[in-house]
């Protein structure tokens, strides 16, 4: 159902983008809004999820986003524009923080070392189901009721599933952590969260003692800067302009195919890091997303774009589920919920720097030339760390000798 309501938008903000007619670097600005609130918001939601539980997180995440992505419908009003978009985007990004780490947890929760990538499945495959008919819809009632209108009906959606979480989820946290008896008097709420950060950096140092997860929030964090430069701020670009043009409609018909080869390889890319091993799927998966996104400055039709758009999802597909599937399995299981957040900080933090660079180079340089960087740079990073992975697979089996 989020899936869905969260399609509708997608051809939104292309058609959005050519209205209010911004350049790349500032639709960059536009895009990294949401990755920065994200960023800054996944230490409290990494602490609280623990505190408040599962369930609470996704019912008022959801809720108040549904409030968010309304407000953005006010856009195009006069005496808006691209500042309101710009706090709209920050909004939506602090409480999307929330919601993710309720359902990754949740779905931790419910699963063991042997099924968690597949666990994760269902999660980002009903998801992308939606977004297979989102898209349509979203284009026709762009055509139908407008932009406005079509973001001021995704925000009462995403504020009813807000409701329906409250109604049906069940919650799936055992104990929770509390807060000392001193904080209880001064304000509970508040001040656990104010020392979570100085609580999260200082178990973030010592997580990341742990080799293992500073390759994955490495990896995780560069495969959100090259998806967030390619696919969420200079594609929407490329597709309303020359040699494509395409209307609303088609936008949505597009992003409603990626959808599908994201549902078609999840269970599969799954199935293959669950059965033989979670790391060599993520580099596989990032070599396949560096060469669709090499294929697309090469695309002058929308056949060739299909042809270079499928990698690059097959790839996106397994690195958005398996960087916390993996980290879930190397760390204790006290230290998952903070691994979590540490994982989609630095993946934040790729994202903010993903938009806001990307936008950059190509207003100075050109789009061609910073999707071949990006492509050339989520392929070394994979290449880096196999290299590593064998040398120290060489230098065990020397030592057994």
């Amino acid at each position: 159902m989020a899936g869905i309501s969260i399609g509708i938008m997608v051809p939104c903000m292309p058609m959005l983008v050519k209205q209010i007619d911004i350049s790349p670097a500032d639709f960059g600005v536009v895009v990294s809004a949401f990755g920065f609130a994200k960023l800054i918001s996944n230490i409290p939601a990494g602490f609280l999820v623990d505190v408040l539980g599962r369930k609470p997180m996704m019912v008022w995440g959801m809720g108040l986003i549904g409030v968010s992505i309304a407000g953005a419908g006010c856009t195009l009003f006069p005496g808006f524009g691209v500042p309101w978009l710009i706090l709209c985007r920050l909004n939506t990004g602090m409480y999307l923080a929330g919601i993710s780490a309720g359902a990754q947890m949740y779905i931790t929760d419910i699963s063991n070392q042997l099924n968690r990538a597949r666990m994760f499945v269902p999660l980002q495959s009903s998801f992308n189901l939606g977004m297979i008919f989102g898209p349509v819809l979203g284009g026709a009632l762009i055509e139908v009721m407008g932009i406005s209108n079509t973001f001021f009906l995704v925000g009462s959606m995403c504020t009813g599933i807000g409701v329906l979480n409250h109604r049906i989820l069940i919650e799936t946290m055992k104990n929770k952590i509390g807060v000392d008896a001193q904080d209880k008097e001064r304000g509970p709420l508040v001040h656990a969260v104010a020392r979570s950060f100085g609580t999260s950096f200082s178990k973030w140092a010592e997580l990341l003692k742990n080799s293992e997860l500073r390759k994955v929030v490495a990896l995780n964090g560069t495969y959100w800067f090259v998806l967030c430069g390619t696919q969420f701020t200079l594609l929407p670009i490329i597709l309303y302009q020359p040699p494509f043009e395409f209307s609303a409609v088609e936008i949505g018909g597009l992003f409603a195919y990626m959808s599908t080869v994201t549902v078609l390889a999840s269970p599969h890319v799954a199935r293959l890091a669950d059965k033989f091993d979670k790391v060599y799927t993520m580099l596989g998966c990032s070599a396949l997303l560096g060469l669709g996104i090499a294929g697309i400055p090469q695309a002058s039709s929308t056949v060739e774009l299909l042809a270079a758009l499928t990698p690059m999802v097959v790839g996106s597909t397994g690195l958005g589920i398996l960087p916390v599937a993996y980290s879930s399995d190397i760390v204790a299981t006290s230290d998952r919920a903070q691994a979590q957040s540490l994982i989609r900080t630095f993946g934040d933090v790729g994202f903010v720097g993903g938009a806001t660079v990307g936008g950059l180079v190509a207003d100075l340089f050109s789009i061609p030339a910073t999707l071949y960087g990006n492509s050339g740079l989520v392929i070394s990073g994979a290449i880096a760390w196999l290299l590593v992975r064998r040398n120290a697979a060489q230098a065990v089996k020397t030592h057994s000798k």
